[in-house]
């Protein structure tokens, strides 16, 4: 079967995407992206087409859903509509866990939202993703997200925000003891960052002792 004999959605799924790229609302481009996703509530290019233009069509198609779906997440998150930015930020990671703009948008959406407990939970995640896929650490945007997700989290009344920050930071401190090749750090650097964050461990059980005081009768 010939392309073009094919009524092809995935043809205005590209004249949508064009449209969204040129305009110059943030609203408009919204409902644009919104409007070619939605296409693809069923398969476009169904299992049926087998020629190797199909195939090719597939695969390319899907690499533009998860550029639109990061799209309308970053888009969503500017316009203040942060459940749907989660939402889409999640379809992108569906289809690629290591997508860094679907990760800094998911994470900067729940930032946004003031779901600082889910978005360090969720920064954690991706490190341990990046570090065993591909031996790295997310980059400055997402690194400097989860600083001020760690102080947003720490500055709660919520006396279990502390708790949480220090459980993370004991997490995140003794897996990279435990396998230091996986998160990219030769043996001298990682004592490096091992001396320099002696500061922070300490901290994070003094945090964790003085709560288990507090909580745990005692005998």
């Amino acid at each position: 079967m010939n392309r073009e004999f094919v009524d092809l959605d995935i043809d205005h799924f590209a004249s949508l995407m064009s449209a969204a790229h040129r305009s110059t609302q943030p609203a408009e481009a919204y409902e644009l992206l919104c409007s070619a996703l939605s296409l693809n509530h069923s398969p476009l290019l169904g299992d049926e087409l087998r020629p190797s233009w199909a195939e090719e069509e597939r695969a390319l198609h899907q690499a533009r859903t998860t550029e639109a779906c990061v799209l309308a997440a970053e888009t969503a998150t500017f316009l203040g509509k942060t459940t749907e930015s989660v939402g889409w930020a999640k379809k992108a990671l569906d289809s690629d866990q290591l997508n860094e703009r679907a990760w800094t948008a998911l994470i900067l959406a729940l930032e946004h939202d003031a779901q600082f407990a889910e978005g360090l939970l969720c920064y954690e995640q991706c490190r341990q993703t990046f570090a065993r896929e591909l031996g790295c650490n997310p980059g400055s945007i997402l690194l400097d997200a989860h600083a001020r997700l760690l102080r947003a989290t720490s500055a709660q009344e919520n006396e279990l925000g502390p708790l949480l920050s220090a459980l993370l930071i004991l997490h995140r401190q003794f897996s990279q003891m435990s396998n230091p090749e996986d998160a990219g750090m030769s043996h001298t650097a990682f004592s490096g960052q091992n001396a320099l964050h002696t500061a922070d461990v300490l901290e994070a059980t003094e945090i964790i002792h003085s709560f288990l005081i507090r909580v745990v009768p005692a005998p």
